[in-house]
């Protein structure tokens, strides 16, 4: 995956950067977004974008990524409509062979995702972006693979990165503060049991749109 870095250098102009990722008890923060590490997986930084990958593999070999970035602070309610555009500016030169897209709801918070498969002169990839709204907030997600067979290997990660997905802003303490030399505190019991609402919520969500997405998309492998 030898220009897998490139696509995502023009966040760097259009989504707000924050730098900083912070851990405790397995918990990660970047930005508005609280996620975990799936099983077997590490994470690094490309620019502005976080990215998370199998062990032993880096942005330039891996055969999936997944990518966290650092979220848009006013995003048009419009959701599937900034998704497109986003995934138009992330895909410009590669020809377009398949793209599945679907919008999804629940409990106020809206999911617009898609799912591509795409080509270069050298490399096709099967890429599942996710674009939603938490608490009127922009948070994109994708997730790049050199191949669908990638895309079948890696299920359980997939599965794993979303159902871990939660976002500070929706926490009943959404004031906390966090920094490189203090803990992500799990002692506020009220927080924390809000949090797992809201991961179960997200979980479902994310999945379901996915899911709905790969199973139409995969007819076309």
């Amino acid at each position: 995956m030898k220009t897998f870095a490139s696509f995502f250098l023009f966040f760097l102009t259009i989504i707000c950067v924050s730098q900083n990722v912070f851990a405790q008890s397995g918990d990660y923060k970047y930005g508005n977004v609280i996620y975990q590490i799936p099983s077997g997986y590490h994470q690094d930084m490309v620019d502005s974008t976080l990215v998370l990958m199998p062990k032993g593999q880096s942005v330039d070999d891996a055969e999936i990524a997944f990518m966290v970035t650092p979220g848009i602070d006013n995003i048009p309610k419009n959701l599937s409509n900034s998704l497109n555009i986003l995934v138009s500016k992330l895909e410009s030169g590669r020809q377009v062979l398949k793209r599945q897209s679907s919008t999804d709801s629940s409990n106020g918070l809206n999911i617009a995702s898609e799912i591509s498969i795409t080509r270069t002169e050298t490399e096709t990839y099967i890429s599942i972006y996710i674009l939603t709204n938490p608490g009127g907030r922009g948070e994109f997600f994708a997730i790049v693979a050199n191949s669908a067979e990638a895309i079948e290997k890696y299920q359980s990660q997939i599965a794993e990165f979303f159902g871990g997905i939660s976002f500070a802003n929706l926490n009943n303490n959404s004031t906390a503060t966090y920094s490189s030399n203090r803990s992500y505190s799990n002692s506020n019991s009220s927080r924390n049991q809000q949090l797992q609402r809201n991961r179960a919520n997200t979980n479902q969500i994310f999945l379901n749109s996915i899911t709905n997405n790969y199973n139409s998309l995969s007819r076309s492998f």
